[in-house]
């Protein structure tokens, strides 16, 4: 199955709860290529940044407000950029005790968080992606 960029730190939220042993371990298995999908994201993340950002004069990035500063030009490619970045694909196999997990999931996701907001709608579509797979090419 494949799943957007955008779609791996939801889909690692509402996996990380407690749960019996047998199942955590084909979880945490999980999780790890998660994990490991999530961390590339953010070197790519990175990457766009340290490419478009301002500099100083020795060429390291300057923080504005505990923020990287872009020009407004810049800040416009980075958006860019980093959509292209959260709509890559990424092959992960989702077997049906995953799936299972996905569903009884005890995590709790707040929508009026700004840091979890539209995670709900996110996993809905990851599970409506798990149960009803589009063919490739279409």
């Amino acid at each position: 199955m494949k799943i957007k960029n955008y779609q791996l730190e939801p889909l690692h939220k509402v996996l990380s709860y407690g749960m019996k042993f047998t199942l955590s371990r084909v979880r945490n298995k999980f999780l790890a290529v998660v994990v490991e999908k999530i961390q590339e994201k953010e070197k790519g993340r990175m990457e766009i940044i340290t490419k478009l950002c301002k500099k100083d004069k020795e060429g390291k990035p300057i923080m504005e407000n505990d923020h990287y500063g872009f020009t407004e030009v810049n800040l416009a490619k980075f958006n860019k950029e980093y959509q292209i970045l959260q709509l890559e694909d990424n092959e992960i196999e989702l077997k049906g005790d995953i799936v299972q997990m996905i569903e009884n999931s005890t995590a709790v996701i707040d929508d009026a968080n700004p840091a979890t907001k539209g995670y709900t709608n996110i996993i809905e579509e990851v599970l409506e992606e798990c149960k009803n797979p589009k063919k490739e090419g279409k």
